[in-house]
């Protein structure tokens, strides 16, 4: 999780904390807007091992990446998406990365989960 001073926050959850070869894994991404923050961008990194199917409203222009822009008028919102492991995925630790910004930020912000 990364929270900014005002408390505002990009937090990133999973449906299952071990996942196997061919198996499915929802991710969930909560924003948290507070002071009057009104936009924000979130690029988050899908792992190599697995497979986008479903984007949660994210585009997609680059592999292995999906990108939420709201660039007015944002709101406290959730957003999700849906991976499958590849089959050869075993039992290990994975990595998720990602990058945000938010209205009145000084710099963007990296959070990783494994």
């Amino acid at each position: 999780m990364a929270v900014l001073p005002d408390g505002s926050t990009v937090t990133r959850s999973f449906s299952n904390l071990t996942v196997r070869g061919l198996e499915n894994l929802t991710v969930t991404l909560t924003v948290t807007l507070y002071n009057g923050r009104d936009w924000y961008v979130v690029d988050e990194v899908v792992p190599p091992n697995f497979e986008i199917l479903n984007t949660g409203g994210a585009k997609t222009n680059e592999t292995g990446r999906l990108k939420w822009a709201v660039t007015q008028n944002a709101v406290n919102t959730i957003l999700t998406y849906k991976l499958r492991a590849y089959s050869t995925t075993t039992t290990k630790n994975v990595t998720f990365n990602g990058t945000y910004a938010i209205a009145n930020m000084s710099n963007e912000t990296s959070w990783t989960a494994e």
